[in-house]
């Protein structure tokens, strides 16, 4: 569905029920531009979410309501669940809007290897203990879509086996990948038996952080070359309680706060049936950016294309033409890296960029505070106009 059909669908719900949307975030900068010069243009707004998380359905240690609470305090707009191999909460009647934020449910289909974070699917998918492809086909065939959860890993999760990486990303039928995930990146390269190296992530669990691996972030460069290849953060939240409760690793309110994937979006209009389209719709066209909001809120950040008065916003897939810009705006200073086919074509340190192009690419920018990662933002992938 294109950004024009879904306006036109808020706007019937608008005026047949009279809502208005429990969260109005300010509007986004830009403005989505037409491919072709056909579709007419409307204004985005930036909504924030938490994506990945567990709960007691699965190998989570809270319930519904006590996730609900935490994304409450911590003002995030909406939150996915996705329990091992369970839509539970989706069954009994628990997706939708609660005290001001947005619930959905997914599930993460956990076979052996190849576990996918499948959404908008009304049934729970079964995984396939020799078949490592099929639950991804009939995510597809049933009509959702879904992402490669924590696809290269070398961590674990504490008490837990090894976490599985995928054997690979080139089927067409993955949707996208979950590029950084907060606890895979906690975990990564920590032993079970170094407890003194344990101790120290436990206490200043930021220091254990350096972002996606270096493999994945290759990896999706490559795929990016190919396809379209949509990506987003996930905290892989369990909050796990350890000494008889006594130690919580981490708690849910702790992780909503860390890795946050921002989509721009119509505005919300109240109705899940609505606002569910509006979120999927972003995330499946890659129309969102990564951030560490932990370190600094990534709130305002913008990357887009622009040609006079058409812009192209972020996960969009459009010819070159000479004249093109490249505009970065950061909602403060940062290190900037505006990346082109993997490779990095400008680095800076401002909270504005203006950049020329000259040749087609796949365009990305990464931002970083303090030496730390901060932003991921999904590709511009400006192409031939024979490749389009």
């Amino acid at each position: 569905m294109s950004e024009e059909q879904l306006d036109l669908l808020f706007d019937r719900k608008r005026q047949d029920s009279g809502e208005k949307s429990p969260r109005q975030s300010a509007p986004s900068e830009s403005q989505p531009g037409p491919a072709n010069d056909v579709e007419k243009p409307s204004a985005l707004r930036e909504y924030a979410g938490a994506i990945h998380i567990h709960t007691r359905y699965s190998d989570g240690s809270g319930d519904i309501d006590r996730v609900v609470t935490a994304a409450k305090k911590c003002g995030i707009d909406f939150i996915i669940i996705s329990d091992h191999n369970s839509i539970k909460h989706k069954l009994k009647g628990r997706e939708g809007w609660q005290d001001n934020v947005l619930v959905l449910v997914g599930q993460e289909i956990s076979p052996k290897k190849n576990h996918y974070l499948a959404l908008g699917l009304d049934e729970r998918i079964k995984p396939h203990r020799n078949d490592l492809w099929r639950h991804v086909a009939q995510v597809q065939e049933k009509g959702g879509f879904g992402f490669a959860a924590h696809p290269i890993s070398n961590g674990r999760r504490l008490g837990q086996a090894k976490v599985r990486p995928w054997v690979s990303l080139d089927d067409e039928r993955i949707g996208g990948i979950e590029l950084w995930s907060y606890m895979i990146d906690w975990a990564c390269g920590l032993s079970r038996y170094d407890v003194k190296e344990l101790i120290r992530r436990i206490k200043n669990p930021a220091e254990a952080i350096r972002g996606p691996s270096d493999e994945l972030i290759l990896e999706w460069d490559r795929l990016t070359r190919k396809r379209r290849m949509p990506v987003i953060g996930g905290i892989d939240a369990h909050a796990k309680r350890y000494f008889f409760g006594r130690l919580t690793i981490f708690p849910y309110e702790f992780l909503f706060k860390t890795i946050r994937t921002h989509i721009l979006a119509p505005a919300f209009d109240g109705t899940l049936q609505t606002d569910k389209l509006v979120i999927y719709e972003a995330l499946r066209e890659g129309r969102c950016f990564i951030a560490y909001d932990q370190l600094y809120p990534a709130n305002g950040f913008n990357f887009k294309c622009v040609l006079d008065d058409h812009v192209w916003n972020i996960g969009r897939q459009f010819p070159f033409q000479p004249g093109m810009r490249l505009e970065i705006v950061s909602p403060r200073e940062a290190d900037l890296w505006l990346i082109k086919n993997g490779a990095v074509v400008h680095k800076s340190t401002d909270r504005k960029l203006i950049y020329p192009i000259h040749s087609p690419g796949v365009y990305r920018v990464k931002a970083a505070l303090n030496h730390k990662p901060w932003i991921y933002s999904n590709p511009l992938y400006i192409r031939h106009k024979t490749d389009v």
